[in-house]
């Protein structure tokens, strides 16, 4: 169920997480940590805080990269594990710098591409 739907119901077999990254909020950052807030994923983001940034606001920044832990099927973690019947795409997904890459609309684009050849 969703919040703009009421009361009306949706069921799939299979789920596309395409939330965006931190500045979508489809990764959160509190003080204390990095997290999902939809399905509760594994993010791969340093405990320490000290980590997350450079000093340099010029400087290439760690927080940019952080993002969902996938594996090579495209299907997010939980507690390590694969979700069999999910699978994240574009920016939602750790491990690139959109920003300092110039690379956000070719991640978004081909991970859709690619997970979409994977469900059919």
């Amino acid at each position: 169920m969703t919040t703009n739907l009421g009361d009306d119901e949706m069921e799939a077999t299979t789920f596309i997480l395409a939330t965006g990254g931190l500045f979508s909020r489809g990764v959160v950052a509190d003080p204390h940590k990095f997290y999902e807030p939809v399905f509760g994923l594994d993010v791969k983001a340093p405990e320490d805080r000290e980590q997350w940034y450079e000093r340099d606001f010029f400087a290439r920044q760690p927080y940019m990269t952080f993002g969902v832990s996938v594996d090579a099927g495209f299907h997010p973690l939980r507690a390590g594990k694969p979700v069999a019947n999910l699978y994240a795409v574009g920016s939602v997904i750790g491990g690139y710098d959109a920003l300092k890459e110039g690379s956000g609309a070719g991640v978004a684009l081909l991970t859709a591409l690619h997970v979409a050849n994977l469900i059919k």
